[in-house]
């Protein structure tokens, strides 16, 4: 059975659709149970969930305090009965055979990790819209293919996977509730320091309905510095146990911890930084010089350095050690940005 964790935050708009689209599956609802976690919504989300309950017997609701969407999943991790787990965002939906094509996958390889093509409502792979190029179905039995296979199942993101619920619990794998940047990503690389096996079916979609523009992506995120870290130092675990994902992964995008510097620095130009610019010249000072992030910029070579124009500026920028200068680039960033947002606006009324 497929457990299918749903948190849900004010999702009045797109939660029966969310549902719903489980409900459809084609495997039939005695091989599904879904959890949705009602996280202390304001808005309509929990009485149309209560709705649904009243029809649906293999819908489970629970309504729970606000602690996040991590908070959320954890909970519904708790109380899952499935071998299988697999989380939904719920603005998003799956298609009608997702859960049949995860499960023939499953049965024919028996992975620890089988996962779904992300798309967007077109039908587009969101891999293709990005540096994480986008690859098709494969199956890696052992660490090297694994390695290799890694980049192509977004391993920044936790939904549209199918995670044995053995393995999560046996060595006691949940989201970090107490931090608000990188969950998904952190959870997913501690998945693969238990996970011998993945797999991935692109005929199973996993469909993610819109960008939201009040995504901490685009909004500052206070005490940062934990969540790069914390995401850095599970990154470096996993890079050392496959080091082909390592490999894979410099021949995309440039060293972690300067990838770090470049967010911890972003982040200070983002909307809600309550920091005055003296503050955020003394925050950024203190970040770059520790652990001598500086020479570890300027030690960057053509294996492990920036792959693209933009990154590479960022870096030539960043082995200056001015930062005033960086300051003004990340400033003149987020200010180029939101203007061009501003304009987009006005252009769709």
């Amino acid at each position: 059975m497929i457990s299918v964790i749903i948190p849900a935050y004010n999702s009045e708009q797109t939660i029966d659709s969310c549902v719903m689209s489980v409900l459809q599956q084609n495997i039939g609802n005695r091989n599904i149970e879904i959890l949705v976690i009602n996280d202390g919504s304001t808005d309509r989300t929990g009485e149309i969930l209560d709705s649904l309950k009243k029809e649906q017997t293999v819908l489970q609701v629970y309504h729970i305090p606000n602690g996040g969407v991590s908070h959320a999943r954890n909970y519904g991790i708790c109380h899952a009965k499935g071998e299988q787990l697999l989380f939904l965002d719920s603005d998003d939906f799956l298609e009608k055979n997702c859960l049949e094509e995860l499960m023939k996958s499953y049965e024919n390889n028996k992975a620890d990790l089988v996962a779904a093509e992300i798309v967007d409502e077109c039908g587009t792979s969101l891999a293709a819209k990005s540096w994480f190029k986008a690859k098709g179905s494969f199956v890696a039995l052992d660490a090297a293919s694994m390695g290799t296979n890694m980049m192509y199942i977004r391993m920044g993101s936790a939904v549209g996977k199918l995670y044995k619920r053995s393995i999560i619990l046996d060595n006691n794998i949940f989201f970090d509730d107490k931090i608000a940047l990188a969950e998904d990503s952190i959870f997913v690389h501690k998945y693969m320091l238990s996970c011998h096996s993945i797999e991935k079916n692109n005929k199973a979609m996993y469909v993610v309905r819109n960008v939201n523009e009040n995504s901490l992506s685009k909004r500052y995120v206070e005490n940062i510095e934990e969540c790069i870290d914390l995401q850095i130092s599970v990154m470096k675990s996993v890079f050392s146990m496959y080091p082909s994902y390592e490999k894979e992964w410099y021949s995309h995008t440039m060293d972690v911890d300067v990838s770090g510097c470049t967010i911890f620095a972003k982040n200070l130009f983002l909307a809600g930084c309550p920091l005055t610019l003296k503050q955020k010249y003394k925050e950024l000072k203190k970040y770059i010089a520790i652990n001598d992030r500086l020479n570890s910029i300027r030690r960057m070579n053509s294996e492990n350095g920036p792959k693209n124009r933009i990154d590479k500026f960022q870096c030539t920028i960043l082995s200056t050690g001015s930062i005033g200068l960086i300051m003004l680039f990340y400033w003149s960033k987020e200010s180029i940005k939101k203007l061009k947002l501003k304009v987009l606006k006005r252009g769709n009324r």
